[in-house]
């Protein structure tokens, strides 16, 4: 456990060096899902409203 707690400790220290790639790192892969899944909904949307239409 305490081994544990060393390493979230080094991890914290080594993640605030680079906070900024990170954060860009995140809100690029951030940006990527919500297009996929959008994509993703509109088709499924997309054939839900033809189908009440028809």
């Amino acid at each position: 456990m305490a081994m544990f707690r060393s390493t979230m400790r080094g991890m914290d220290k080594i993640s605030f060096n680079h906070s900024s790639d990170v954060d860009k790192a995140l809100a690029e892969a951030r940006r990527r899902t919500q297009t996929r899944q959008s994509r993703a909904f509109n088709r499924v949307g997309g054939n839900i409203r033809r189908r009440i239409n028809q």
